[in-house]
Order: C-alpha cells, then structure tokens, then sequence
C-alpha cells in the first residue's frame, strides 16, 4: 500500500534526482532536499509546499543536523554520483557515494527508534553483485579492471554498493536498502515501460542497453513510498532497462 511519506533526497538538483523529487511531490509525499543549492533546485522543480530544501550535504552538516533530518523520514534516496568533469572525476570527495551511504547507515543506526527506515541507492549495471550475477568473461575482466584504473567513480560506486550488502546487509533491523541498477542512463521526458530483474539481463561492458533517467527515478521513488514494491526488491540489487531496451540482443 502506498500513503504519505517524508522522503530525505540526496543529490536532489542531478539529472535524475530532479525527477524523484517531482515524483514524490506529484504523489503527495514530502520531500525533504540536501543539496549546495536550493535556488538551483527551485529553478528545477520549483517551490511547493511540501518540499524542505535544506543546504548542505549528508558528509557536511553536523551530526545533530543529520539525526534531526533522519528523525522525521521514512525513506533516505541518494542519486548522489560523481559530475562528468575531470574534478568531478579525480578530485574530492573521492569516495563521495560511499562515505555518504556509511553516515547515512550510521546516523539511522544510531537513532535506536525501532523504527526501519529505507535506503534506495541508485548504482549502475556497471556494479557486478557476485552473489547473483555470472561470472565475468575474461575480455569483461579486462575492461573492468581497466574502468576501476582509469575511473574512481567505479570504485565509489562499487564500495557503496558493498557496503549495503555486506556491512549492513539483511539482518539489520532499522534499515530496509535496495541497490537500484540502471544501465546507461537516457533522458526522456516521461515515464515509459520498464523492467526490473534481478540479475544483470545484458553485459553492461559490451552490449549494454538503455535506461532513461526518468524511468530510473521512478522506480527508486516507488520503493521508498511502496510497501508492496518495496518487499519484492527489499535487499535486492535489481537492474533496470526500458522495456524497449531488453526485447532484442539480450545476451
């Protein structure tokens, strides 16, 4: 069942969080906004009286901040990556996703309400979970090893996923996570069908397919307000394509 949520948005101004953000509002949900800049999220989504725009970031604001944001939501959604520049790419923070997703773990932790909060982190298919995905062929391993080389945000975005899955992992009573696992992210403009599997449907090294950001965003914004959508993936790293995406070539 879906009812009224106060959802704790990071990386709220990218190119998909802005569309989580419209999400949840558009479904009557409150939004509650981390980001360096809220003009900058006002000229994208605009002001609406159930959206708390907050400056700062999740490793930046002090550790009674982040209970006191913690305290009133249900559900934390980081679209938190790296910008496509060569600060972006090398500078710091260098384990920007990570380090977030661990204080964010903590900080709920801590809160020792008894009360199970949701974390939906989007990732990308580029992330390979051992436990359920084949196993790299050689010519996959190369090309990772030299992505994990030449890219940090790959390792960043690798560490944070681990994290989930093997610190906090499934026992952890106060937090229900879900690592979303788009695959070469597009821009649309609407929602169009999409699919989630369990399991990488295509290799996202050499034959990757397509996922609009909207569609992405959607489905993250799904799992921290559905209960019923939410239980399907609790604990799950699930890859998501356009329908279109996944009905030829999948290997």
């Amino acid at each position: 069942m879906t009812s009224r949520n106060n959802v704790l948005v990071l990386g709220a101004t990218g190119a998909t969080g802005r569309h989580v953000v419209n999400h949840l509002i558009k479904n009557g949900h409150e939004v509650v906004a981390l980001v360096r800049s809220e003009r900058k999220l006002l000229d994208l989504v605009g002001d609406h009286e159930n959206l708390k725009i907050l400056e700062g970031t999740a490793l930046s604001v002090s550790d009674e901040d982040l209970k006191s944001i913690l305290e009133e939501c249900t559900a934390v959604v980081s679209c938190l990556g790296h910008n496509l520049s060569f600060k972006g790419v090398y500078g710091k923070p260098m384990k920007l996703v990570a380090d977030t997703v661990k204080r964010v773990c903590l900080g709920i932790k801590d809160l020792n309400d008894k009360k199970a909060r949701r974390v939906i982190l989007m990732n990308t298919a580029g992330f390979h979970h051992k436990a359920v995905d084949k196993s790299y062929s050689l010519s996959e391993k190369v090309i990772i090893g030299l992505v994990r080389a030449l890219l940090p945000p790959q390792i960043d975005n690798e560490a944070a996923a681990n994290y989930l899955i093997e610190v906090v992992g499934e026992q952890c009573k106060s937090i229900d996570w879900v690592v979303v696992r788009p695959d070469n992210l597009t821009n649309e403009d609407k929602v169009t069908e999409y699919k989630a599997f369990a399991t990488l449907q295509r290799s996202a090294l050499t034959n990757p397919g397509k996922t609009s950001r909207i569609n992405t965003a959607h489905f993250m914004a799904e799992l921290a307000t559905n209960g019923t959508v939410l239980q399907q993936w609790r604990f799950k790293t699930p890859v998501v394509y356009n329908t279109e995406s996944i009905e030829s070539d999948i290997i």
